[in-house]
């Protein structure tokens, strides 16, 4: 076909009676007689080339293939006459030789590396390559529960791709490369569907023994690195890794999602490093048809629906309306930058555009304020165990629901701050159980810091907590980040250990109320010093029974004193039993009836 295009009508001929000539040329190779015949075949036998085609189809079920390069040749030949359902490509796939037995690229099946024409089913071909290498392997070359081992099986992208289907590895097979290009959806592209899914949420594993495998794992190693997914703001998600052990997504970037640029589903141990992700650009933020977009918007950077997963280096920024989800244990995020901002967008629009998109704009704020996050952790799922360390919620929370065995360290709250629900979302507390317990969570080393909006709590509470064990919640810093707001109040640091000095002279009571600084309702531990001005006194003291928030310290004379107090909360159980409610009262209303 390339000799076609580039010789004149009157060559062709030329050139076939000239092959007497250019073979009695002692320097002429064997093998140009047959690129002589192949010219002839194309060129004047057009269906004899389609019947042989077939054939050789036909043959390669009969002949078992001796070399993995011929393998690969028939099952690409196999390919290029099998359509992909629904898909209308005007770049039709070719046979060309991929560069070495375990690397393919989607240019050698025909795809248009420009990003113009539809690759759909080039690219499906070039994956269904590379899954043919584990038909060579023998048995004993698999991974965990039967999973056919690809042996590092590469495919390189190198280029920009337009698909309007989704692109699917199916389960069962590990230990291959997705590297170095972009995948864009159409205009035709299903809403529903996902750029790329890796493994499916259905499968059913068996370990050697042929029992249900507990792993629950159908792929194992798989890697994408480099790759540009841009949803172009039609498809639902970017990439869906599914029921996978060991899958890494590293310098990945996800655009134009509707839903998520980026999940794991099920599996466990992946990987995910250096993944950036937005459904709009930070340049977008300000067209009003994106303000309105985000009204009904949903999206999600990074959707974590698995256990004992590593994020490491991940940005989600504007605009996304949630920036990262976590529902499983055992998750740990290092260094996840947050700035998926809608609510500033929102505002900035009220104050900069016309009267007319104000509404709008308000409404979009007031929607992002309810539902936004930065980092939400046990929104679906219980999910125990998550740590998080050296994180950056930038104007936007951090959602724990249902906290347990949590560590939020060394991270750092811009106008933001952590907020723990007592119940997963949509839940609501049971009536009557008297609150839910604060157990294992740490929270501490964190830096709080106020920019246009000041005075607010580091952490916050939604629903009832009654106590808990083993919590710490101190040792953080709060600050006004810009000089520019002098009035600005730094954050209220909210903690569950706090201490406290007064000095009195004559007196016999202290009282401390530690109401601005302790996050739960009661105290359930404290000590305390007393300390005379005078060398002769010699007084006794108590401390009463904390009340709430108070503390009470007090002596039988009066003195000239000072009392340290430290007080604790959330630390194995109170000192004392707790006070029973309140019993309660009724009162007439003005029509007669009782009140509660």
């Amino acid at each position: 076909a390339l000799v076609r295009r580039r010789l004149r009508p009157s060559q062709p001929t030329l050139l076939m009676f000239m092959w007497p000539r250019l073979l009695s040329d002692e320097a002429a190779p064997s093998a140009l007689f047959n690129l002589w015949l192949v010219f002839c075949y194309t060129l004047f036998l057009p269906s004899v080339a389609s019947h042989t085609s077939a054939s050789a189809v036909a043959l390669a079920a009969h002949r078992p293939p001796t070399t993995l390069i011929a393998a690969q040749r028939l099952h690409a030949t196999a390919l290029a006459v099998a359509p992909v359902p629904g898909v209308r490509s005007s770049h039709a796939p070719t046979l060309l030789q991929p560069r070495s037995g375990r690397n393919f690229r989607p240019v050698d099946f025909g795809a248009d590396p420009t990003g113009r024409l539809d690759s759909t089913r080039a690219l499906q071909a070039a994956l269904n390559a590379l899954l043919s290498v584990g038909s060579l392997k023998t048995a004993a070359s698999k991974l965990a529960s039967n999973i056919t081992d690809l042996g590092g099986a590469t495919l390189e992208l190198e280029g920009e791709f337009l698909i309007s289907q989704p692109l699917l590895v199916p389960a069962f097979f590990g230990n291959f490369y997705i590297m170095r290009g972009t995948l864009r959806a159409s205009s035709s592209f299903p809403r529903n569907g996902v750029l790329l899914t890796v493994g499916s949420v259905d499968c059913h594993p068996f370990d050697a023994r042929g029992l249900p495998d507990g792993q629950k794992s159908c792929n194992e190693f798989v890697n994408v690195r480099e790759v540009y997914f841009d949803a172009a703001h039609v498809a639902a998600g970017g990439l869906l890794v599914a029921c996978t052990m060991g899958a890494t997504v590293a310098d990945a970037f996800f655009y134009g999602f509707r839903r998520f640029g980026l999940r794991l589903a099920g599996g466990h141990e992946g990987l995910i490093t250096q993944v950036w992700a937005a459904e709009y650009f930070w340049s977008e933020a300000l067209l009003p048809s994106v303000i309105v977009a985000r009204l009904n918007s949903t999206s999600v950077g990074v959707v974590v629906d698995s256990i004992d997963n590593v994020l490491s280096d991940v940005i989600v920024f504007a605009v996304t309306q949630t920036g990262v989800t976590v529902d499983g244990c055992c998750n740990t995020l290092s260094g996840v930058h947050v700035w998926n901002n809608v609510r500033a967008a929102a505002s900035a629009v009220a104050r900069s555009r016309p009267t007319a998109l104000s509404d709008t704009a308000a409404s979009c704020a007031a929607r992002a304020q309810a539902l936004a996050g930065g980092i939400v952790v046990g929104g679906s799922v219980f999910s125990p165990q998550t740590r998080l360390r050296s994180c950056y919620l930038d104007f936007n929370h951090l959602i724990v629901h249902a906290p347990s065995s949590l560590t939020v360290e060394s991270s750092f709250f811009l106008n933001a701050h952590v907020e723990l629900r007592a119940a997963a979302e949509g839940a609501e507390q049971a009536e009557g159980d008297g609150g839910a317990s604060l157990d294992n969570v740490i929270i501490r080393d964190n830096l709080f810091a106020a920019k246009s909006t000041g005075g607010y709590a580091s952490v916050k509470l939604s629903g009832s907590f009654v106590g808990g064990r083993r919590t710490i919640i101190d040792d953080s810093a709060s600050s006004v980040q810009d000089a520019a707001w002098p009035a600005l109040q730094p954050p209220r640091l909210k903690a569950t250990r706090a201490s406290r000095t007064l000095h009195l002279v004559g007196a016999r009571r202290w009282a401390f109320d530690f109401a601005d600084e302790l996050l739960l309702p009661e105290i359930d531990r404290l000590s305390y010093t007393l300390v005379t001005d005078d060398e002769s006194s010699f007084v006794r003291h108590v401390a009463r029974r904390p009340i709430g928030t108070t503390a009470i310290v007090e002596t039988d004379a009066n003195v000239s004193a000072t009392v340290t107090i430290s007080v604790v909360q959330a630390d194995g159980g109170s000192m004392w039993p707790r006070r029973a409610p309140p019993a309660q009262q009724h009162r007439p209303e003005r029509d007669g009836r009782a009140r509660t």
